[in-house]
């Protein structure tokens, strides 16, 4: 926390005062006054201190929680692409499973027909065999070519039962894969789950600093307030008291002056360290979870590219993605929010603002996890994907502009980049 708000309330509680009306008090003791108001004072002073220390705390907590909830949304995205390679190879089995078990099944039937004509022929007397319509050489030729058929009947019937084995075996396989594809959903709404909690904890850190901010605010108002009243009695305090005071507030802005010097170059390496960190974070990512080596807001399929044309033959000023529900939205930037919430017919959305005139607009989202003027890291999760009885994929639009004018987000991301490293 900024020390200069302490050393500004003092300064202003010893330039106010006593008014005029002090005599109009009655017979109360200045002195007793002074005393109260250094007291409270000094107690304003160790309260901020407190606070100083204490902002340092959640700065250090919060830097903590952005980087589970960065790791957590990797994870996610990891895991879904996990997914729905294994529910691809899933489909590919089922597909291969009914086929073969159409073609065993016409095989099955060919080989049940051979062998009841077989059967029925063994059934036949030899005395029915002499009265038959046919020639004998004709009967005799249709007995060879049955013997001969035996072997081939027999190799076929063989054939089947391996493949039907096979096909056991594939059934066995299907079941495993359809046990671990449920196992992999299963794990990926457990992490869900966890980057809700994280997300959660982080504003309720958010909450409990901002109250302790704005009561310790009210109580610096309240010691001004009372100061008022006492201007004439500090107007005639002695010389070296005013000397001794100017010297104080020479040595706090000394103080803030180092204190700030420091928070900056805290700051610079901080952001140094961030933008080293974005960038080994998306070097991570698997290929993806990127689209022409840029991060995306959401992982997905592009469905509609910039410049396309959509059904209503309008070209499009952005990228439209198809993405899994709960898909965890993330800053494709290093920015700034101004804005989050719903917005006319496009429902919720992000306005991120970025260094170099560059500014993002997400809109589709089912959650948002982000307040304005929140400063947000790449890859950070701002909210999640809508998510539905169905559990269909919901489309994310993502548009990216550099001073107001809409550009292809791919070659934008890429150019904000290489503008951020120089």
């Amino acid at each position: 926390m900024d020390p200069r708000p302490a050393a500004l309330c003092l300064a202003a509680l010893l330039a106010a005062g006593l008014p005029a009306a002090a005599g109009a008090q009655g017979t109360a003791d200045p002195g007793t006054d002074l005393q109260r108001l250094e007291g409270e004072i000094d107690e304003a002073r160790r309260r901020q201190a407190e606070l100083d220390a204490r902002a340092a705390e959640v700065a250090t907590e919060l830097e903590v929680l952005r980087q589970r909830s960065i790791e957590a949304a990797g994870k996610i995205v990891v895991q879904q692409i996990a997914l729905g390679d294994l529910e691809t190879r899933l489909l590919e089995l089922e597909t291969d499973v009914a086929a073969r078990e159409q073609s065993l099944a016409e095989k099955r039937e060919r080989v049940a027909r051979l062998i009841g004509g077989l059967t029925r022929l063994a059934r036949t007397p030899a005395e029915a065999m002499i009265v038959r319509p046919e020639r004998p050489v004709d009967a005799l030729r249709a007995s060879r070519l049955l013997r001969a058929a035996i072997p081939a009947i027999e190799d076929e019937a063989e054939a089947l039962r391996a493949e039907l084995q096979d096909l056991a075996r594939r059934r066995a396989d299907l079941l495993s894969q359809r046990d671990a594809a449920e196992a992999a959903r299963r794990q990926l709404n457990a992490d869900i789950a966890t980057l809700g909690g994280i997300m959660e904890e982080r504003e309720a850190l958010l909450g409990r600093t901002e109250t302790e901010r704005e009561a310790e605010a009210r109580r610096a108002a309240a010691l001004a307030a009372e100061a008022s009243g006492i201007r004439d009695l500090i107007e005639r305090l002695e010389a070296e008291r005013r000397r001794a005071e100017a010297e104080e507030a020479r040595r706090l802005a000394a103080q803030a002056e180092e204190a700030r010097r420091r928070a900056a170059e805290e700051a610079a390496r901080r952001e140094a360290e961030a933008r080293a960190a974005a960038e080994r974070r998306i070097a991570a990512l698997p290929p993806a979870a990127l689209v022409e080596g840029v991060l995306m807001p959401a992982n997905g399929e592009i469905v509609l590219r910039y410049g396309q044309r959509d059904r209503f033959g309008t070209a499009s000023r952005g990228l439209t993605l198809r993405a899994r529900p709960a898909t965890p939205i993330v800053a494709p930037l290093d920015g700034t929010v101004r804005f989050a919430g719903e917005f006319r017919g496009y429902g919720r959305i992000l306005i991120l603002e970025h260094a170099g005139g560059y500014h993002s607009m997400i809109s589709g989202l089912g959650r948002i996890d982000a307040e304005v003027g929140q400063q947000v890291l790449s890859g950070e999760p701002l909210g999640s994907v809508p998510q539905n009885e169905q559990d269909q994929p919901s489309l994310i639009y993502f548009e990216f502009r550099r001073n107001g004018q809409p550009i292809n987000p791919i070659d934008g991301l890429t150019q904000a980049r290489e503008r951020g490293r120089g």
